[in-house]
């Protein structure tokens, strides 16, 4: 909550440990315009819409290289407007390092990662909730917007595709949209937890056989494999007796998701069979 700040004060100027201004933009500002909770919010607003700025503001998230973390804050644009923000593998932008971008305009949210884009669909007009949950350890990331994943992909690549280090530096939010819309979108209640010091369940560490995230789960668990899996593929999540508890819903032949939230607090497995292969996933339910 940004209640305690004056309302047309900068960020970066009300906490200048967490948020830092990306040169030669400018601080974002706490507005009273829009709020999720309490009365303000920090608002990104452009007077450009073809090249956005001036706000440019990094929230440091400290080079993590490992454990498990969950980034999320509630967000709002306004009809005809739009949004953006990217993610950083270092907190030192001198030389950026993109691990993500990810534009809002007209109801469409469009990720780039790994070289790939995707879509997802948003509401303008009502706050909606971003969440990015990254498994440095593993190098895997995933982002949701209101629960719905948009985009996976290995954390330990630039947005072109080529190697970076699975490194958690900083999130970008500059004031911009398509080129087309002008930027104008509204921050709250941002979060930032650290869920593992370090990896779980990779049952076949070694050989990168596939990834499970968020671990802990909460809501929707997504796993990802190296390669992609036949039509005859049997994928179930079981408990620690053997039940089989359900099976997933496949986004692609090599991503899939798990809908968890009934599911009690405790220890599960994602059991992959096809062919001659035979993976095992360990995932702990908050």
């Amino acid at each position: 909550s940004f209640d305690t700040y004056i309302v047309g004060s900068g960020m970066a100027a009300n906490d200048p440990a967490h948020w830092v201004i990306w040169d030669p933009g400018e601080d974002q500002l706490v507005s009273n315009t829009y709020a999720q909770s309490g009365l303000n919010s920090m608002a990104c607003l452009s007077n450009n819409a073809a090249d956005g700025g001036p706000g440019d503001l990094l929230l440091l998230l400290g080079d993590r290289t490992t454990g498990i973390y969950d980034l999320g804050w509630s967000m709002y644009i306004p009809a005809g407007k739009g949004g953006y923000f990217n993610v950083q593998h270092t907190e030192d932008v001198t030389s950026p390092s993109f691990a993500l971008e990810v534009i809002f305009a007209g109801g469409t949210v469009t990720a780039t990662a790994d070289n790939t884009d995707l879509t997802g669909t948003y509401a303008s007009d009502e706050w909606i909730d971003i969440l990015l949950n990254f498994d440095l350890d593993n190098a895997g990331a995933v982002l949701f917007v209101n629960n719905e994943p948009v985009i996976t992909w290995p954390f330990d690549t630039e947005t072109d595709g080529t190697a970076s280090e699975s490194r958690l530096g900083a999130i970008d939010f500059y004031s911009y949209a398509d080129g087309n819309d002008t930027g104008e979108y509204y921050i709250d209640d941002v979060s930032y937890v650290q869920l593992s010091a370090g990896g779980i369940g990779m049952a076949e560490k070694g050989t990168d056989a596939a990834r499970v995230f968020p671990n802990p789960a909460q809501e929707v668990l997504l796993v990802t494999v190296r390669e992609p899996l036949s039509q005859q593929a049997s994928v179930q999540l079981v408990s620690v007796t053997g039940q089989v508890l359900m099976a997933p819903t496949f986004i692609s032949s090599r991503t899939l998701r798990f809908r968890v939230e009934d599911l009690a607090s405790g220890i599960y497995f994602v059991r992959i069979t096809d062919g001659e292969r035979r993976i095992v996933e360990r995932v702990v339910k908050n």
